[in-house]
């Protein structure tokens, strides 16, 4: 345990008497919201890095476990219940990986 260096204040006492609380999302939703920042769409969330985690991974990715690799379109692997692309934003080049194949 680290020490406080109390200067008469009360500090370590206050630290041990105090209920500590850690607060966490469920790994799941952490991995899909980690999907969507980064890898869903590199023609949005510039400000997430999304281009260069999909230069670093992504491609890597969609290379490893797509059939046809990156020049197969993710739109293609589809069926249409299986996306939707929100109308206010760009739609995806094609080249980003799917949940599925970022998943595994």
């Amino acid at each position: 345990m680290h020490v406080l260096r109390a200067h008469g204040c009360g500090h370590v006492q206050a630290l041990q008497d105090t209920l500590k609380l850690l607060v966490v999302r469920h790994p799941l939703e952490r991995l899909l919201s980690a999907y969507r920042d980064k890898l869903e769409n590199v023609k949005t969330g510039h400000e997430h890095g999304t281009l260069h985690y999909y230069s670093k991974y992504g491609r890597r990715i969609v290379s490893k476990y797509r059939r046809g690799g990156n020049s197969t379109k993710s739109w293609k692997l589809l069926r249409p219940d299986q996306h939707y692309w929100s109308p206010d934003k760009p739609r995806p080049s094609g080249v980003e990986p799917t949940f599925l194949e970022f998943v595994r």
